[in-house]
């Protein structure tokens, strides 16, 4: 786990502070988003939880240790970091790269390269292909995949993500926050993610701390940002783009309607949709498809109810009168 206690940082000696008395919790496992505008103290906030910069007062622990108390160094060997400017080595591989934290570690020469190649596959890179090359070689997304796979290598319980996809253009950056989501299952890593972008806060966050001036204004999960607002700072910040950001934060197992006649298993050749699934995945299905109702389907493929695009948008109309109204 990751606390935050009372943590302030100011760059003035204390006339200012980017970050102001900051408390929270990163409970293990957990994708915490650290979300705002710019300026508002995140990237600041996840410097200082391995000390790239150091706090004016407050206290951070990291696994219950104080790691102010430990080698800035060390610390920072220990816990996995990932940056917009992605950071690669011009004049090393791709192996090189991905394996320079566990060479400042002393790891062998096998090691090093088993881990490089088991992490560049698990970054949908084959290491055949791209282990020997050069980052110069590597279009920017698959830079970004290197990025986190050199981020994985010394094998880190705790992640930090500062903005890793924004340099990205938008279509490479949909298709690479989509594969960071399922990574995050495999991984388990407990994760801090920066970001200003409120929909890539709601499709990978568990829960999201919405910043304002160097403090948290809320924090909880994207469905509870979404329907309870804690002021209008927060509303505001989802408002304009609330139906869509609701697709990405809701399952279809919330709204799917129990259908009593149908009872049948659908094919492999059928139209269906996981409960799991989330709503934006199940209404590009039904666009694509040109249907108004989709039939969702348990892990054996019965079908336990069905989705109908009338239903939905009855029901998310409801939830913003509730929640903006």
């Amino acid at each position: 786990m990751i606390a935050l206690r009372d943590l302030s940082k100011s760059f003035d000696g204390g006339t200012t502070f980017a970050v102001h008395k900051l408390s929270l919790e990163v409970q293990e496992g957990e994708t915490l988003v650290l979300l705002g505008p710019s300026g508002c103290g995140k990237t600041t906030t996840l410097k200082m939880i391995n000390r790239l910069i150091e706090p004016t007062s407050g206290e951070i622990e990291v696994n219950g240790v104080n790691v102010l108390q430990k080698d800035a160094v060390e610390l920072r060997r220990s816990i996995g970091y990932v940056f917009q400017g992605i950071g690669l080595f011009p004049h090393m591989t791709i192996e090189e790269n991905v394996t320079i934290v566990p060479r400042l570690l002393g790891w062998s020469d096998e090691p090093k390269q088993r881990q490089a190649a088991e992490l560049l596959t698990l970054v949908q890179l084959d290491p055949d292909q791209y282990a020997s090359r050069y980052p110069h070689e590597l279009s920017g997304g698959q830079q970004q995949r290197v990025g986190v796979a050199r981020a994985l290598a010394a094998d880190p319980d705790y992640l930090l993500m500062d903005e890793p996809f924004g340099a990205l253009d938008p279509i490479t950056r949909e298709g690479i926050q989509d594969e960071f989501a399922q990574l995050e299952a495999i991984i388990q890593k407990t994760i801090v993610f920066v970001t200003h972008d409120v929909f890539e806060a709601v499709t990978l966050g568990d829960r999201i701390a919405i910043m304002e001036a160097g403090e948290i204004v809320q924090l909880g999960t994207p469905t509870e940002l979404l329907t309870q607002p804690a002021n209008v700072f927060v509303s505001d910040f989802f408002g304009k783009h609330y139906f869509q950001l609701q697709f990405n934060a809701l399952s279809v197992g919330d709204f799917i309607c129990p259908d009593a006649e149908a009872q049948a298993t659908v094919d492999s050749t059928s139209v269906s949709v996981s409960p799991l699934k989330n709503l934006g995945d199940a209404v590009d299905l039904m666009r694509k498809h040109q249907l108004s109702e989709l039939p969702v389907v348990d892990v054996d493929g019965q079908v336990i109810g069905v989705l109908r695009s009338s239903d939905l948008t009855a029901a998310l109309v409801g939830k913003r009168n509730q929640s903006y109204g």
